[in-house]
């Protein structure tokens, strides 16, 4: 169980740090309005 949670904790921190960085360089997955 412990090593699930941390595996799913490391997916969701490397997937946030990923938006972040498209967000720093300007570029969303979707258009906003």
């Amino acid at each position: 169980g412990a090593a699930l949670a941390m595996n799913l904790v490391e997916a969701a921190r490397a997937i946030l740090t990923e938006v972040a960085t498209f967000e720093e360089a300007g570029v969303t997955g979707t258009p906003q309005e």
